[in-house]
């Protein structure tokens, strides 16, 4: 999924705000893997490059589907 940064260099998913490391408006491909125990990795790639990544409750990404 894709999202753009704010200009504090934030992004949402479902209501969970996550900083990231991309210029403001700056379009952020997101990939998620689902890891044990209930827990997925948000990977934020922009430009073809690695920016962040996230770890959080599969349970708040409960809309989110894979």
């Amino acid at each position: 999924m894709n999202r753009t940064a704010d200009s504090y260099r934030k992004i949402s998913i479902n209501h969970l705000q996550f900083k990231v490391h991309a210029d403001p408006a700056n379009q952020v491909n997101l990939r998620t893997q689902s890891l044990d125990y209930g827990i997925s990795e948000i990977r934020c790639w922009c430009k073809g490059r690695l920016a962040d990544v996230h770890k959080v409750k599969t349970s708040e990404l409960k809309d989110v589907h894979f």
